[in-house]
C-alpha cells in the first residue's frame, strides 16, 4: 500500500502530469455528468411526478444552497482574530454539546 501511495504521490507532484491531470479531472466531470442525465432519462427524473425527478430536485436545490452558502468565502482574503474566534468557539460548543447528547436546536417532530 505504501508503495502504491508513494507512486501515486510521485505522478501527481510530477509537473510533466499537469495536462494529463487536468484532461482526467474534465474526462470525470463528463462521464458523471453523463452517467446523471442517464439516470435521469431512463427512471423519468425529467419529471417532478416521479420519485427519481423528485430525489434529482433536491439533490440540486441542496447543491445549489452549498454553493451560495461558499460563496462569500471566494471573496473574503483575511478573516479578523475576533471573527475567527468566534466561529471556531460556536463550532467547539456544537462539538461538545453533540458528544454530550444534547441537541443543539429543538427537534420539530418531538412533544
Amino acid at each position: 500500500m505504501n508503495t502504491a501511495v508513494r507512486t501515486l504521490q510521485s505522478w501527481f507532484a510530477d509537473p510533466r502530469n499537469a495536462s494529463t491531470i487536468e484532461f482526467g479531472g474534465w474526462g470525470l466531470f463528463v462521464a458523471l455528468l453523463a452517467g446523471l442525465v442517464w439516470v435521469a432519462v431512463v427512471n423519468g427524473g425529467g419529471s417532478l411526478a416521479t420519485p427519481m425527478g423528485q430525489a434529482l430536485a433536491g439533490s440540486a436545490v441542496a447543491a445549489l444552497a452549498t454553493a451560495i452558502g461558499a460563496a462569500p468565502a471566494l471573496f473574503v482574503r483575511n478573516i479578523s482574530a475576533r471573527w475567527q474566534s468566534a466561529t471556531l468557539k460556536r463550532a467547539r460548543d456544537g462539538l461538545r454539546e453533540l458528544a454530550r447528547g444534547e441537541q443543539t436546536r429543538p427537534s420539530p417532530n418531538r412533544a
